[in-house]
């Protein structure tokens, strides 16, 4: 197996060995500068997104200290908004449902209340069903759910057992 840098700094060396070896360098490496740049760029945008998501888990975290301190309705909307960018569906529930909960129609209740109606549409479900086993635990990614209806589930893949 070659290295990737070594074919991408010696390619017509490596073209002119396959055609010794009698294969076709085009049917074997295609448009490898084509294919080598958008792994490049792939690889790149992999790495903005985890930085990305990194920035985000920070604010969260930021958010959710600020929140025992103050827990304001704007500082909750902050936080709901930032795990929505996260993908953390079910906590934005919560914290939005949290500001929906509180006395009177404030504002950000208002707001809160009409982000919820939008994000309950958006969190998937899952129904597990056991059979031939009564009083079986039913964990999705590791933790223990009640399984007698519909399980709310952040988007993504998940790993269910019983």
């Amino acid at each position: 197996m070659l290295d990737l840098n070594f074919v991408r700094a010696n390619l017509p060396q490596v073209e002119e060995k396959l055609r010794a070896r009698g294969a076709d360098p085009a049917a074997l490496l295609g448009d490898f500068n084509l294919l080598d740049q958008s792994r490049r760029d792939a690889i790149t945008q992999s790495e903005q997104l985890k930085a990305r998501r990194n920035e985000l888990s920070q604010q969260v975290g930021a958010l959710k200290k600020a929140e025992k301190i103050d827990p304001s309705p704007a500082l909750g909307l902050d936080l709901a908004q930032a795990q929505i960018k996260l993908g953390k569906l079910v906590d934005a529930k919560k914290t939005l449902a949290a500001i929906t909960g509180g006395a009177g129609k404030t504002a950000a209740a208002k707001k809160a209340a009409k982000m919820l109606a939008e994000l309950e549409a958006k969190i998937p479900t899952v129904k597990v069903t056991v059979t031939g086993a009564a009083n079986a635990s039913v964990t999705i990614d590791g933790i223990e759910v009640d399984a007698s209806g519909e399980i709310a589930v952040d988007p993504g893949d998940h790993s269910v057992g019983a």
